[in-house]
């Protein structure tokens, strides 16, 4: 059995994807986000997790573990650090429909697909 631990773990979607490799085990989480860590502790009860700063964590007293994530910060997507966000005006008015290629502009109606 290979340990992880997930760094900026979020909700556990990476742990999710590590937890399907075969002989993966996620042993310890950490979060800055309490909502964060409740989520992962009820997806990965047997995890150990830490809440805070991890540049404040007592990393030298905790197990080593294999294998080590640590997924990218997503305040910029998300409210973990409080802020509202405008998803529309984050995208720009050219995102919020599918734009179609300029062949399927060009094609007739009756030579488009199907």
């Amino acid at each position: 059995m290979l340990t992880l631990m997930d760094w900026f773990c979020g909700a556990g979607g990476s742990s999710q994807g590590a937890h399907a490799v075969p002989g993966v085990t996620v042993t310890r989480a950490a979060n800055h986000w309490a909502r964060a860590i409740e989520s992962h502790a009820a997806n990965f009860p047997g995890a150990d997790h830490y809440r805070g700063d991890i540049r404040d964590a007592p990393v030298e007293k905790w197990p080593v573990c294999d294998l080590f994530w640590a997924s990218p910060e997503c305040p910029q997507w998300s409210n973990a650090r409080g802020k509202k966000r405008d998803f529309t005006s984050a995208t720009g008015p050219s995102r919020s429909r599918p734009r179609r290629s300029p062949a399927s502009r060009r094609a007739s109606p009756s030579t488009r697909a199907r």
